[in-house]
């Protein structure tokens, strides 16, 4: 029987000192483990596109030269505004009706000169022909020359009736105002209901227009000036020749953050109506001038790395492969860099690349 105990006992010892030998060996396979589990595990990678950048050249004015205001005056009108048919806003073209006065609508006239007299049957000169060029434009074709005959009193009949005039014998010069161009209506002076204006009183007023403009450095424009019908104008000459900026081929200008197409000598507008919501009277506005470097590019400044010798670094994914690539870096701002290097519009970079996958540039 003590034989026996004897026998268990060692039995036990040998086991226990087997546990205690192979724990230490069982405990760090257990840890090799875990840790490939979590060499396994690794963070995605994040790529990013290369674009192609868009740099500001500054901001710049564009000086304006405003034109002269233009005004319809009245003729020599007596009686009663009964109605004007015209507002702020509208465009006064070549025979639109602009006022009446006792009953007869008196329309706009585009002649070379003002009419200044009545006429008539036999009457000669200039004005008579003037005459017969304005009806035959406005629909009452048929006479010509420098005599008013009774086929031009046919025709001026034919306007009477239309206007509401009665049956005349002579043509009423005061049934036309003179328009010197056609022009936006700015404001109006004639009330309905009020005496018809005076002679030489303005019946409507045109909207300021512009007539000139000039891309010139931001500071350099003059003091207004008060132009020849009271509206502001820009003394060009007084603007320093080397103040005044060139829009290089490419680039492009903004006003308000809308491009503006530039004229062919890059220091004009072509077209300075999109200026239409400038203030009356300013003597310029502000604008900015962008430009596409075809080789500077823009990427993440998280892509890039500075490798060994200082050298600045990203990955491009090429299919299944990344390759490292040196770059230039320009500048950066706002978590943009501006580089350039073996790289196309288009192409993928990996974001904060690892140590281990970075290679050599």
């Amino acid at each position: 029987m003590e034989k026996s105990d004897s026998r268990v006992g060692r039995t036990v010892f040998l086991a226990a000192l087997v546990v205690w030998l192979l724990a230490p060996v069982v405990l760090i396979a257990v840890v090799q483990a875990h840790q490939q589990r979590v060499v396994l595990v690794q963070t995605p990678e994040v790529l990013a596109p290369v674009t192609a950048s868009v740099e500001s050249a500054g901001a710049v004015e564009i000086a304006i030269d405003w034109g002269r205001q233009v005004r319809l005056i009245a003729p020599g009108w007596s009686g009663t505004v009964e109605q004007v048919h015209v507002e702020p806003g509208d465009r006064i073209e070549d025979g639109s009706p602009v006022i009446t006065i006792d009953g007869i609508e008196r329309r706009a006239a585009l002649t070379p000169r003002p009419f200044t007299r009545p006429l008539s049957i036999g009457d000669r000169g200039a004005d008579v022909r003037m005459l017969h060029e304005w009806l035959a434009e406005s629909g009452y074709p048929g006479a010509e020359g420098e005599v008013f005959t009774a086929g031009t009193m046919e025709r001026v009949r034919a306007l009477a009736a239309d206007i509401g005039a009665k049956r005349p014998s002579a043509f009423d010069w005061t049934w036309l105002v003179y328009l010197p161009e056609e022009f936006t209506v700015g404001s109006v002076e004639a009330l309905a209901a009020a005496p018809a204006p005076a002679a030489g009183e303005a019946v409507v007023l045109g909207a300021a227009a512009i007539k000139d403009t000039l891309i010139v450095e931001p500071g350099s424009v003059p003091e207004r000036q008060a132009g020849e019908e009271n509206v502001a104008q820009t003394a060009f000459e007084q603007i320093p020749a080397d103040a005044v900026v060139t829009v290089p081929v490419g680039a492009e200008l903004r006003v308000r953050d809308e491009p503006v197409v530039v004229g062919e000598d890059g220091r004009r507008l072509e077209n300075p109506d999109v200026l239409e919501r400038v203030p009356s009277g300013a003597a310029s506005v502000p604008a900015v001038l962008v430009y596409r470097d075809d080789e500077a590019l823009m990427l993440p400044s998280a892509a890039v790395w500075v490798g060994a010798g200082a050298d600045t670094c990203v990955l491009r994914v090429e299919g299944d492969e990344r390759v490292t690539v040196s770059v230039t870096v320009a500048s950066g701002a706002n978590g943009q860099a501006l580089v350039t290097g073996d790289l196309s519009v288009g192409d993928r970079v990996v974001l904060a690349p690892p140590a281990a996958v970075r290679g050599s540039c």
